[in-house]
């Protein structure tokens, strides 16, 4: 006996085969392309390995391996009511509910056909977004027309509304690591509050991994943005629980290129957003963002970086006393000393020049100020020496600290104050 099986299903691409030669078998398995490993046991008969390979070549086909590596799945019999389950038919209906194009179709295809089939549905979703959602040569597909509007060769067969059907199925059906494959799930989530069908969706499956998926997200690519908005709609519709870093990082990825928001708007909106000024912005103090990077312009000649979000929203709830100006200028200085990036850190030294800061401001966290002097980056220790030239003669300004903290920066050749 010799079988060659494939099993090519969604992220699966795989084979096994079984050769067996006299007392002795050999099993090779692995991805498709590759030479696989391989396995050799031997039995005291003929038969008795003959008898083995076939019972293993049975389990593989069961599970869905095939010659041709379309995967295959079997009828199922319902244990208690003795009917056989048409599995085939069922997809068959999900085919046709994505080649129709109508997401309305897909909760009430949810609702009456998940039970019992949950793994075959899956394994189902993941085989059309292998076929409708990766990029393909569309020259080589069938019925393929050049036009002025198709430009490209290589595209996806399936559409947006395809695309939207099949991630939604998946976000309704899948755990918290099968949904990672899914980078599309978070432009669905997104459409929660203007589609009553991602929503109706979303209320019947319940998923409870949104909130780490989107953190997720976030943590692997510093590009990827998450309306706020809808963040906090998630949150006070129960989809996700407050959690300080996925807050704080969705709030600090505003860009004016992301969503229909202007960048005054959002400004506007988190302004008078009670919340948002006592919850979320002040967690900007404790995760590192790229919120010096959160740039705009009005107007076509200007410089792309004429404005910052932050800069604007900063300035404006200091001066009008929303945000606790002594609050930030403690978590100003404190910034100084993390391990973040330097380009963040100068955001917040100018953020501290613009809303004028006062000796009396500074006094407060001169011991704060003096460990600058001891920092390795001497842009730091050098700030550490302007801020202190505010200080020295304030009546509280602390001389014998300073002068303990100043003995180490004289000793350093890296810093024009030493000199």
């Amino acid at each position: 006996m010799n079988k060659h099986l494939k099993f090519i299903d969604g992220n699966s691409n795989k084979f096994w085969q079984i050769q067996v030669n006299g007392n002795q078998y050999t099993v090779t398995y692995g991805k498709n392309g590759t030479s696989g490993v391989s396995q050799i046991k031997t039995f005291e008969t003929n038969e008795d390995c003959l008898k083995a390979a076939e019972k293993l070549l049975a389990e593989k086909i069961k599970k869905g391996y095939s010659e041709n590596g379309e995967v295959t799945i079997p009828e199922k019999v319902d244990a208690k009511t003795g009917k056989v389950t048409n599995v085939k038919a069922i997809l068959e209906e999900y085919d046709y509910m994505i080649s129709q194009k109508n997401s309305a179709l897909l909760l009430p295809f949810l609702e009456k056909n998940t039970k019992g089939n949950l793994e075959a549905i899956r394994k189902h979703i993941k085989k059309n977004k292998h076929y409708w959602m990766t990029y393909v040569d569309l020259t080589l597909e069938p019925g393929y027309k050049k036009t002025k509007d198709n430009n490209w060769s290589w595209g996806m067969r399936g559409d947006e509304k395809m695309n939207e059907i099949i991630t939604l199925s998946a976000i309704a059906t899948f755990d918290k690591t099968d949904i990672l494959s899914f980078e599309e799930a978070l432009n669905v989530l997104e459409k929660i509050e203007v589609s009553a069908v991602v929503l109706d969706v979303l209320n019947w499956a319940k998923p409870n991994w949104i909130e780490t998926y989107i953190l997720d997200r976030f943590k692997k690519n510093d590009w990827q943005n998450f309306d706020y908005k809808v963040l906090r709609y998630l949150e006070d519709s129960g989809f996700i629980s407050f959690n300080p870093e996925l807050f704080a990082l969705c709030l600090s990825r505003f860009n004016s290129w992301h969503g229909k928001t202007k960048p005054r708007e959002f400004v506007d909106y988190l302004f008078n957003d009670d919340k948002a000024v006592k919850r979320d912005i002040p967690l900007l103090y404790d995760y590192e963002t790229n919120i010096q990077n959160s740039t705009f312009r009005e107007t076509p000649n200007a410089s792309y970086r004429e404005f910052n979000t932050w800069n604007l929203l900063f300035n404006q709830l200091i001066s009008e006393s929303k945000l606790d100006k002594k609050t930030f200028v403690e978590n100003a200085i404190l910034i100084q000393t993390k391990e973040w990036n330097n380009n963040l850190k100068l955001f917040f030294r100018k953020l501290l020049e613009e809303i004028n800061v006062t000796s009396e401001d500074l006094i407060l966290f001169q011991e704060n100020i003096f460990t600058f002097f001891h920092n390795p980056n001497p842009t730091i220790a050098n700030y550490g020496a302007e801020l202190v030239k505010k200080l020295y003669d304030h009546p509280k300004f602390k001389t014998k600290s300073y002068l303990e903290w100043l003995e180490g920066l004289m000793m350093r050749n890296d810093c024009k104050v030493s000199n």
